[in-house]
């Protein structure tokens, strides 16, 4: 499935009205997820691969194509699985074996609050990704017809993108900052998350 898109940061104190603004208009879902990725952001062989655990509901996707910039043109392979959390966490054993060899490769997890709005044009969510310190408020604007330009469908909205370059730097400053070290932490402790989310 072929995936373009726009991801965008949003200030805090506009996240809230924004969507209940949303909500009036168009029809809203929730979501709590829990994310592994296992990526590399370099530019010359990006990976993206990521297992969710979504409304308690796992899918493994990857994302091939341009994956680590701001506008995004990738495809996109999605794999349901049904898996015990124990069985769950050795498919990320494994993953993560796999990547050991792949420069630049790193292994965040990822925790979610989603909020989604299906517009005539666009899937919208807006989103709220935290670790135990830091939170980050955004928003992805995915396109449903291919031929429509995506900047005037955001602007259509009513959303402004931000004038942040995403580079391989950036992704993995963000996810010191924002997501789980995967590293710092043990397989019993990964475990017992898996188990909160599933």
């Amino acid at each position: 499935m072929r995936e373009i898109e726009v991801l965008s940061s949003i200030e805090e104190s506009k996240f809230k009205s924004l969507i209940e603004s949303f909500k009036t208009k168009y029809e809203y879902k929730f979501q709590k997820r829990l994310g592994f990725i296992l990526a590399s952001y370099q530019k010359s062989n990006p990976i993206d691969t990521r297992i969710k655990i979504t409304n308690w509901k796992i899918h493994v996707v990857q994302k091939v194509g341009e994956v680590t910039s701001k506008y995004r043109n990738s495809e996109e392979m999605n794999l349901d699985v049904n898996l015990s959390p124990e069985k769950l966490l050795d498919l990320y054993k494994i993953l993560k074996n796999l990547g050991k060899s792949v420069v630049g490769f790193t292994t965040p997890i990822q925790q979610y609050e989603n909020h989604l709005f299906e517009t005539e044009y666009a899937e919208v969510k807006f989103y709220k990704q935290f670790n135990s310190i830091n939170s980050f408020y955004g928003f992805e604007v995915e396109l449903k017809d291919h031929s429509m330009n995506l900047n005037h469908v955001v602007m259509n909205l009513g959303l402004v993108i931000d004038n942040v370059e995403r580079t391989p730097e950036y992704w993995y400053d963000y996810d010191k900052k924002y997501n789980i070290d995967s590293e710092s932490i043990s397989y019993e402790e990964i475990l017992n998350l898996i188990r909160k989310y599933l």
